[in-house]
This record gives C-alpha cells, structure tokens and sequence, in this order.
C-alpha cells in the first residue's frame, strides 16, 4: 500500500479538468488547432483553481473524461527515444504530453511505433483491473491533505521564536 502511495503522489497527478465547457468557456487560452475529433485535456496548476496548463495533447472523443482521470492515477509516464512523453498503461500509449524542454527528462531506448496505441475498449478493460476513480481519487484527496498538513507543519517547526 506504501508504495502505491508513493506512485500516486509522485507519478500519477489528479487530472482537473472538464469536457462539457469549451475551453473558451473555462476561460482557458489553448491552440485550436486540435485534429478534428479530439481535445486538450487540461489540469489545475495551483489550489485555487486560477491557472490551468494542458495535460495530454489531441485526446480522442470516444475517450471518456472520467476514464482520463481514472488511468492518470493508474498509468505511468514514459519518454520514448524520440522525446515524446505518453502517459502509458500495461504496454501501451494513451496520452501525449506537451513538450516541457525539461533538460532532465531521461529518454527510454524504445520507439513509440513499438508501443501501440491502447483503444478506448481495452482501456475500460484494463481500468476494470485496478480501484475505481472515485476510491483512488479518495486516497489521492487524503494523501493530499496530509500532505499539506506535513507542509505546514514543517513550515511552522521552521519559525524562529525570539530573537
């Protein structure tokens, strides 16, 4: 359970995002020139909710926002030999990420044509495999919390009292 923690809170960050407002209703500055039959998937960028950045690039329609967030928590992120970092599951693309220019980011030795891309059925299968969304996202809200309480905490222990 320990390290499933660690894979959630390190890995597997909570997609914030909705589908049913265009991105001009959520008040979100993104290039439209999304593949027709697609969409940006977006997520928070801070506690109140005021910043947003995308996510995952050029997401299929026929995939749903609630199996998005539900394979964000099971999936893991991998940077193929050309660069480009897909949020993968059991072998398999899903999502593509923007390109951040982190100079850090180690490439993996494989090409992305080795890893075909997971359809939206074998995706329900493979989710059918691992917590719903709304358990994992329930260990993700109190993982959360005890972390910022950790935080605060540490901050406080930090303060210097007199002189």
């Amino acid at each position: 359970m320990l390290l499933f923690q660690l894979f959630i809170t390190t890995v597997a960050p909570l997609v914030m995002a909705t589908s049913s407002a265009s991105p001009s209703e959520q008040g979100v500055d993104i290039d439209d020139a999304t593949p027709e039959g697609t969409r940006n998937i977006h997520m928070w960028t801070n506690d109140t909710h005021q910043k947003t950045m995308i996510k995952f690039l050029h997401v299929p329609n026929t995939y749903t926002l609630i199996d998005v967030k539900h394979v964000d928590h099971v999936g893991a992120f991998y940077t193929f030999k050309n660069g480009d970092t897909w949020l993968t599951l059991d072998n398999k693309r899903l999502f593509l990420t923007p390109d951040m220019d982190e100079p850090n980011v180690e490439r993996g030795s494989e090409d992305t044509e080795d890893w075909p891309i997971m359809s939206p059925e074998e995706l329900k299968e493979a989710l059918a495999n691992h917590p719903s969304y709304e358990d994992l996202d329930a260990m993700w809200q109190e993982l959360q919390a005890k972390r910022r309480a950790v935080n605060t905490l540490e901050r406080r222990s930090s303060c210097k009292i007199g002189p």
